[in-house]
């Protein structure tokens, strides 16, 4: 698949009120898949928000292919990008598709975005959760309405926030899988994780945030070494390789 530059962001910061929260610089192709490790409140998920277009640029310049961010409606921009979120620990008043349709909103409602909402829950394997409350739903089963909501919008990139905390390993393993499928199917993936071993196995270039600064980029076998990952954590980490992929697979090497 050629490479198509899909996000382009140069020298963008990002903060609250007076306050710089973030700077970094990004390039996001199709169906590529870049995480951003870090320790918490090192601006990961804000960057997330800035690109979704929840805060604005203090600064810098964001393309979506050859159309500048700023030039966009909010509508414009959420066709190009969708924001999977963490999700929150309050409920919301409505049923599983209903919370899929909602991704439908950038385009206008039809029967056509009813058929997307069904084949999105189809995609995550939650048909079954259509008509049920979203605040009934375990965590997994929310992880998986989120997704397909993200899934509905229809966009060329995702923007992913943790898709698969809290979930046990078979989840975790069902939704990476779908998300890897996604690439290969020419979506472009933005993703914070804290899990450095999924990081490793699913990216294509990995971005270490430190204190709002990129401290290192590159695919895992580069940025994923003892010495770049206790700069970024300071604690000290090994690393070995996975006996099938090769890529690396670090862990806090503590004493205990």
């Amino acid at each position: 698949m050629a490479s198509v530059e899909l996000l382009y962001a140069r020298e963008v910061t990002l903060g609250y009120g007076k306050k710089e929260v973030v700077r970094f610089s990004l390039e996001l192709r199709r169906g590529e898949w870049i995480s951003l490790i870090g320790p918490n409140g090192a601006g990961k998920s804000t960057i997330l928000y800035g690109l979704a277009g929840l805060m604005p640029l203090k600064s810098g310049e964001i393309w979506l292919a050859n159309e500048s961010f700023t030039r966009l409606s909010p509508r414009r921009r959420a066709r190009k990008i969708a924001l999977m979120r963490q999700i929150p620990a309050t409920s919301y008043p409505f049923t599983a598709y209903e919370i899929v349709l909602q991704g439908r909103y950038p385009h206008g409602f039809s029967q056509e975005d009813e058929k997307l909402a069904w084949e999105a829950l189809e995609r995550v394997g939650g048909l079954h959760l259509a008509a049920s409350p979203f605040s009934s739903l375990s965590g997994g089963e929310r992880q998986k309405v989120w997704l397909a909501r993200a899934i509905a919008q229809q966009t060329p990139i995702l923007l992913l926030d943790e898709p698969a905390s809290h979930l046990d390993p078979a989840v975790s393993h069902e939704i990476y899988q779908l998300l890897k499928e996604l690439c290969a199917e020419g979506k472009a993936l933005l993703c914070v994780l804290h899990d450095l071993a999924y990081a490793s196995l699913m990216s294509d270039r990995i971005l270490l945030l430190k204190e709002g600064r990129v401290l290192a980029e590159g695919p895992p076998q580069e940025v994923l070494n003892p010495d770049l990952l206790e700069k970024l954590y300071g604690i000290p980490f090994s690393v070995v390789k996975h006996p099938d992929t090769g890529k690396p697979l670090p862990f806090p090497s503590i004493g205990l």
